[in-house]
């Protein structure tokens, strides 16, 4: 009786130490933010899409878009994203939220993410997926996915999202952050 005491008790101790140390993904220890002292990169088909910081007030980090088209630049804009202790977006200044990621991060977790009523509704497939971009490999990258869109969303932790795959195919990707 106590050799099986003593397994129980080193199993407790031992899997306690293993899932106390085991990186949990919620809103106290991620930051799904861009890091602000970098530039960012993206391919959207023949668009190439610059992330430039700007500033940051009490709405979020403002960053200065560019979008170029071959060598021509065809827009310019800013977006703002930001992190609450509940949620992390993405979208235009002064208008509606884009994109938005409630938090804390669970997979299986639904949501309505449709603006004007609709009902698109969104899930996280995964926390902890590794994705692939043209800027690297990124660890315990976030997967949402809009069944309305038949679209998947890859987050990484202070790069926001970093890939988004509609039908199979990528339509956006990080290129590059510096």
């Amino acid at each position: 009786m106590k050799k099986l005491f003593k397994a129980f008790c080193s199993f407790v101790i031992i899997s306690s130490l293993i899932f106390s140390y085991a990186p949990s993904i919620n809103a106290k220890n991620i930051n799904l933010t861009k890091n602000t002292s970098k530039t960012y990169t993206f391919k959207n088909g023949k668009t190439t899409i610059y992330y430039k910081y700007s500033h940051k007030d009490e709405f979020g980090h403002y960053w200065n878009i560019k979008e170029k088209h071959g060598a021509k630049i065809t827009k310019k804009y800013q977006l703002v994203e930001g992190q609450r202790s509940n949620l992390y977006y993405e979208g235009y200044p002064n208008s509606d939220v884009g994109f938005f990621l409630p938090l804390p991060i669970k997979v299986n977790k639904k949501w309505n993410n449709g603006q004007g009523g609709s009902k698109d509704i969104w899930i996280v497939k995964s926390k902890n997926k590794l994705v692939k971009t043209k800027a690297g490999t990124f660890k315990n990258a976030i997967h949402i996915y809009s069944s309305t869109h038949k679209t998947s969303y890859y987050l990484a932790p202070r790069s926001g999202i970093i890939k988004v795959v509609t039908k199979g195919k990528t339509t956006f990707e990080l290129i590059s952050r510096r």
